[in-house]
């Protein structure tokens, strides 16, 4: 890979927004396509249940721990040369997932996709601070996070379309031609927009994080952007069981419901998109912490009082989202704003990590109650909402 790197004129080598925005979300594509398969996927390898929703949990650690060297790669060798070799592994990977006949090897594989997916996460969000400023910084990353709230909210429904039609390897198969189109595409868009290095890789990494860390104005806004993940992961690993096996849904059935809540994380990130500008971004998160909680006591509520409906559990799951498609542009672009666009991978790379180290533990907590999938849903979204907020409430003291 390349160490050097002149950059160019932005304007002038941008690549499609919505490039980017499928770049970020493609580890989603690749966890909520077959969220339907999970009881198939158990017949097919001759395993257990939660031995296959591992694969989930399993699939975020090493998302969030990729990021740690993927940032630094990203600044230190190029953007370019990182997100290619990321997509040309999540390939190899997502047809070694397709072909296994073993939970194991089932396993790997998905460890495998996560790092070749984060690597393209990382670069998509480092190229939103090379060559974006300001404002639009915020409409850019409103515009990501509608793409990770709409495609993957559609996964589940083709999965469960796919699941029906040719069986649990089918949704692999079309995550592999995703990431091959993906790969191809950024072969001919991606842009290297990385300043020169002039530090060795891991004094500049280890120095880097830990000024991002001390730096509360980086810190705060990159944890608000990251605690609604917990919340939703954990409905992600729990949905299934309470859904199918207590509600008693199809897996066809299953796979339309995320269709139905996506509406809530478009309308947020669209809130930030027309009112950045118009509002600070301290206001845009306190109202997306505020109706992010709203949902999540709701659900709780519903969750003790044991009256969890199909109905009821998406109305309370799309308050929640709105408050989400609020926070994660938001706070995602008020983090980088405050770093130096040569540390923008490793900035973008803390981001990352914080976000599905948050999921990750969300979704371990959920599966650590699969008797009562619906209190832990609303458990777990309340302490993100909760969260948020005083998370919010030290921000202006410290920024």
């Amino acid at each position: 890979m390349s160490s050097t790197a002149v950059p160019q004129e932005p304007a002038a080598q941008r690549p499609p927004i919505v490039l980017l925005a499928i770049l970020a979300a493609l580890g989603l594509f690749a966890t909520n396509i077959y969220l339907p398969s999970v009881p198939a996927i158990a017949v097919g390898l001759d395993t257990s249940i939660s031995a296959v929703q591992s694969t989930f949990t399993v699939f975020l650690l090493s998302f969030a721990l990729a990021q740690l060297l993927m940032g630094p790669l990203a600044d230190r060798f190029g953007r370019r040369p990182v997100a290619l070799s990321g997509l040309t592994l999540f390939v190899a990977a997502s047809v070694m997932c397709t072909l296994t006949d073993s939970i194991v090897v089932l396993l790997c594989g998905r460890v495998l996709q996560a790092i070749g997916a984060c690597a393209a996460a990382v670069v998509a969000r480092a190229l939103v601070r090379d060559l974006w400023e300001g404002v639009a910084i915020y409409r850019v990353m409103s515009t990501l996070a509608i793409t990770a709230a709409v495609a993957p909210g559609f996964m589940p429904l083709l999965g469960g379309l796919l699941e029906t039609l040719g069986g649990w390897r089918t949704p692999f198969v079309v995550v592999t031609l995703i990431g091959a189109w993906m790969l191809a595409w950024s072969l001919l868009r991606i842009p290297e927009t990385r300043q020169p290095a002039t530090h060795g890789l891991r004094t500049t990494a280890a120095a880097a994080y830990l000024t991002l860390l001390r730096n509360p104005a980086f810190l705060l806004p990159a944890l608000l952007a990251g605690v609604p993940s917990a919340g939703i992961f954990a409905y992600f690993a729990a949905s299934p069981i309470l859904f199918m096996n207590v509600l008693g849904l199809t897996p066809m059935q299953y796979g339309v419901l995320p269709t139905l809540a996506i509406g809530g994380v478009m309308a947020g990130s669209f809130t930030v998109g027309r009112l950045s500008g118009k509002v600070g971004p301290h206001t845009l998160l306190a109202i997306g912490a505020a109706v992010m909680t709203t949902g999540a006591l709701c659900l709780l509520t519903l969750g003790l009082a044991d009256r969890m409906g199909v109905v009821n559990v998406l109305l309370a799951v799309i308050l929640y989202l709105y408050g989400m498609g609020i926070l994660i542009p938001a706070g995602t672009g008020l983090s980088l704003q405050v770093v130096a666009p040569a540390q923008a991978g490793t900035a973008a790379a803390l981001t990352g990590f914080l976000q599905m180290t948050l999921a990750a533990l969300g979704a371990i907590i959920a599966s650590l109650m699969p008797a009562w999938p619906q209190g832990a849903i609303g458990l777990v979204m309340t302490a993100s909402g909760l969260m948020a907020c005083w998370l919010w409430w030290c921000l202006p003291r410290a920024t």
